[in-house]
């Protein structure tokens, strides 16, 4: 894969002379309007826009505007479906099967966590496994959400591997993050975070800035440590805590890909494979706090 997540024709045009300063909503607008210029639906556009905005306004600004190039290319190659349906395949009271038809992520996922969110008020939880989709970006906007609504909020999905298992030297985990929220009286309690101690995201900037990345970061292809990000690339990363970060990532797996008959493993794809699916799939679910007898308590204090 090029180390460049920008590499599109004419990029050489285009040159940056200025910082220029938007409000998030005159940047969700234009977001919206580039998408539905690329056909997709005004629904799918606002989703779009709305999740890549508040990613950057949550603080992962690597997985908001940032990467809107990146879809775009996606969108012009074919590698993602710009009219994919919310195909719900399987359904109980309390859980669903979508089929995401190889479209955006954050469509699939702010959808998914609706669909859970509704099921938890009808009947205490909801949960949602989404197979053949793509990349959600940032795992903590769904599951603010739901925390957002009152409701635990849960995502797990998986990625395209980059990190061996445990004692391996062949990448067949992404870096299959884990992300919780918890309501409160002020704020939300959350964590989000990757199984892995690097993304590929950050190999790039590190490769692109000629820099070496931290020890213990990653292996070369032959299973050697090194802090070469380029060596890095052609092996694997590591994941956070050895076996433990590694069994946490195993799982991530089981829930995403495994229980709603998703791909998983080295079956998932790089969305940087602009003209192919990537087969991710993602694992979402909302509890209703009223549900848990002591959650009031715990909460008030």
């Amino acid at each position: 894969m090029s180390t460049d997540l920008y590499d599109f024709p004419g990029r050489e045009n285009y040159q940056v002379s200025e910082t220029i300063y938007l409000s998030a909503s005159r940047l969700k607008s234009w977001t919206k309007e580039v998408f539905m210029k690329l056909t997709l639906s005004e629904e799918h556009a606002t989703i779009m826009s709305e999740v890549l905005v508040e990613s950057d306004l949550l603080g992962v600004d690597t997985h908001g505007t940032y990467k809107i190039a990146l879809w775009v290319k996606r969108l012009l190659e074919k590698g993602t479906n710009a009219h994919a349906q919310f195909q719900i395949v399987h359904e109980t009271p309390t859980t669903a099967v979508v089929d995401a038809q190889a479209g955006f992520g954050q469509v699939a996922g702010f959808k998914a966590m609706d669909l859970a969110i509704r099921k938890s008020d009808q009947i205490g939880s909801g949960f949602v496994a989404v197979r053949n989709s793509t990349s959600l970006t940032a795992a903590r906007y769904y599951a603010l959400k739901a925390a957002n609504a009152g409701k635990i909020g849960i995502v797990l999905t998986n990625a395209d591997p980059v990190a061996a298992p445990f004692g391996g030297r062949t990448p067949l985990f992404g870096t299959n993050p884990w992300c919780i929220a918890v309501p409160g009286d002020e704020y939300p309690i959350i964590m989000d975070t990757a199984t892995t101690v690097a993304n590929w995201t950050k190999l790039v900037v590190y490769a692109n800035e000629e820099k070496e990345i931290p020890g213990g970061w990653a292996l070369d292809e032959n299973g050697n440590s090194t802090v070469d990000p380029k060596e890095a690339m052609k092996g694997s990363v590591l994941h956070v805590g050895a076996h433990k970060g590694y069994m946490f990532g195993l799982f991530a797996e089981i829930f995403s890909g495994v229980l709603g008959g998703g791909l998983f493993l080295n079956q998932v794809l790089s969305y940087g494979r602009f003209d192919q699916p990537t087969n991710t799939s993602h694992f979402i679910g909302a509890m209703n706090v009223d549900a848990l007898c002591l959650f009031r308590n715990l909460k008030t204090g």
